[in-house]
């Protein structure tokens, strides 16, 4: 696969990235709209990040989560106290965890299957995070009433990668995000 065919790969996949992160912040609540988010913070007041690596035959990096404070506590469960740091940071790790399963769900029917790592999350004033080596990275974002939700999502391909068709059903339904397995 040329370079050519992997940006237009990455393209495909950061586009069904977004579709996903629109959904699962609705679902939980807040409503967004597409934003290019084309650099990190800084967040006035803070922002807080969620790290998650994964890996694959077929592709590898990661997905960072990044946005503000009042973002957090407006995307958190009834019930929960929105001034617990420890509170939010779980809460932004579990998104990112559900959000990069749903891509991860997205994908399979293409024929990638990824493995993912537990997610790493920061908070702080001046939160940055460094460049990437990946083959491909970018920013991209969602705007909601209560602040931006950015994303970089980073990848790099195997050698002869080709994706699939993104829109086929899969063979049988993977499991959602959540949902409990026994083994």
């Amino acid at each position: 696969m040329t370079k050519d065919a992997h940006a237009e790969a990455f393209d495909r996949v950061l586009g069904v990235l977004t579709e996903c992160g629109a959904k699962l912040f609705s679902e939980n609540g807040l409503e967004t709209a597409f934003s290019d988010g084309e650099s990190e913070g800084p967040f006035a007041g803070g922002s807080i990040v969620a790290v998650l690596g994964y890996a694959g035959t077929a592709m590898k990096g990661s997905l960072v989560l990044q946005t503000s404070w009042e973002v957090a506590k407006a995307l958190q469960p009834a019930g929960l106290d929105g001034q617990a740091e420890d509170a939010l940071r779980d809460l932004m790790g579990e998104l990112s965890n559900q959000l990069l399963g749903r891509l991860k769900n997205r994908l399979l029917p293409a024929g990638v299957v990824l493995n993912l790592a537990t997610p790493t999350t920061a908070c702080g004033t001046e939160v940055r995070l460094g460049g990437s080596a990946s083959g491909h990275t970018r920013w991209t974002g969602l705007i909601s009433d209560h602040g931006p939700i950015l994303v970089r999502f980073d990848a790099t391909f195997a050698p002869g990668f080709t994706l699939g068709d993104l829109d086929a059903a899969p063979e049988e339904a993977p499991m959602t995000e959540g949902d409990l397995m026994f083994f």
